[in-house]
């Protein structure tokens, strides 16, 4: 059973925070390396796989919830060394680099935290088939 939409209002409060951040970094992000690159190819490359892994993460997906903390810390990768080469000769782009980073950061911590790991564990559907089967043990007759 997929995590239905009309639901969201049972997500707790860091896995809320956790994938608003993760949304707004990744979209800033997008912006930045448009504007920054001008490559619009390689950016709506990246744009379709935001809306892809959103979508999943919007239906509470444990392993889209996984891509996007592996995602983040590429992220955080490539926006620490772009941090460091901006450092001195453009003040304006390291702040925004910097920023993102705290976007990207703060998504991170969130999605790590022990609440939103159980929130997205308890709609996988390995714990949808366990607690299946757990049911149906307990529901058949009992030999003597």
């Amino acid at each position: 059973m997929a995590f239905s939409l009309s639901q969201w209002r049972t997500i707790p409060v860091s896995a809320a925070i956790g994938v608003c951040f993760w949304a707004v970094s990744w979209l800033f992000f997008l912006v930045y390396t448009y504007f920054l690159t001008k490559d619009s190819d390689w950016v709506i490359r990246l744009a379709v796989a935001f809306v892809l892994l959103a979508v999943f993460i919007c239906r509470a997906n444990n392993w889209a919830r996984m891509i996007a903390l592996m995602s983040n810390s590429m992220a955080i990768l490539f926006l620490g060394i772009l941090a460091y080469a901006f450092r001195t000769g453009r003040p304006f782009d390291f702040l925004i680099v910097l920023s993102i980073l705290t976007f990207f950061g703060i998504s991170t911590w969130y999605l790590a935290v022990a609440s939103t790991s159980d929130f997205f564990k308890l709609h996988s559907p390995k714990f949808l088939r366990e607690t299946d089967n757990a049911k149906d043990n307990d529901n058949s007759p009992k030999r003597n």
